[in-house]
């Protein structure tokens, strides 16, 4: 049993390592006192060639990093982004671009895709894979005897939550919308409408497909939406512990 958890706790370790190094950025905050500015992308770089990898057995698509250009003070200045994506938005795109005002030239991008913000998003998705292993571990609670008890709590034990189930949908949703948000450099449900009207690609398609996994999963984890019987009793654990009636 130990064996099947060391994969878990490997992941939980870096997810804690990972999350904990975001938080203490964001804390220490090294662009305070920057200000804003709307910066426009014009070019983009290319950063490494896709193909084939043979080490992997997959394709890999091309990445490359993103050139904006903002002006401060009627002063036109250009940023590259420290990371790379393969997926690149129309030229002309918008993003918030975070300047020093004593020199304005030394700037980094805001919003999501902030460093700090990337360590958090990825020690946040160790963590949530690593969870779902840990929940059967957890203490169950006991069934209370007698059978006016049983009766009288039977009620609940339908109203039970699939606790495994609503965890992964809460991990879908969380982790495809984060993906969304770092893609189109925005957290909010128009600005990344507005990416995918400006600069659509097909792979985008899979983290709706991943949203739509994760609220299907979700609903079907709370007892209200649950299946009901043909006798209008939800289905559930309880009707496992009915006592069967004698015919004596």
């Amino acid at each position: 049993m130990l064996a099947f958890l060391i994969l878990p706790i490997f992941c939980l370790l870096i997810g804690l390592v990972l999350f904990s190094l975001g938080v203490r950025d964001a804390v220490s905050n090294s662009t305070r006192g920057y200000r804003e500015v709307t910066g426009y992308l014009t070019d983009y770089t290319l950063q490494e060639a896709g193909g084939y990898d043979p080490q992997r057995r997959t394709e890999t698509a091309d990445t490359y990093r993103l050139v904006y250009r903002y002006n401060v003070d009627g002063q036109a200045y250009t940023l590259v982004t420290s990371y790379s994506t393969s997926f690149v938005p129309s030229r002309g795109s918008e993003a918030t671009i975070l300047y020093n005002p004593e020199n304005p030239a030394e700037s980094v991008i805001g919003g999501p895709n902030r460093s700090e913000n990337h360590l958090i998003f990825i020690g946040l998705f160790f963590l949530f894979c690593s969870l779902p292993f840990f929940l059967p571990f957890l203490p169950k609670r006991k069934k209370e005897k007698g059978s006016k008890r049983t009766a009288r709590r039977a009620p609940s034990k339908g109203a039970a939550v699939d606790w495994v189930g609503l965890v992964l949908g809460l991990f879908l949703i969380g982790i495809s919308y984060g993906s969304l948000a770092m893609i189109s450099s925005s957290y909010s449900p128009a600005g990344i409408a507005r990416y995918y009207v400006e600069s659509f690609h097909i792979m985008l398609l899979v983290p709706l497909l991943m949203i739509a996994a994760g609220a299907l999963l979700l609903c079907r984890s709370l007892p209200f939406f649950r299946k009901k019987k043909p006798n209008g009793k939800t289905a559930g654990p309880q009707d496992e512990d009915k006592p069967e009636h004698s015919d004596r």
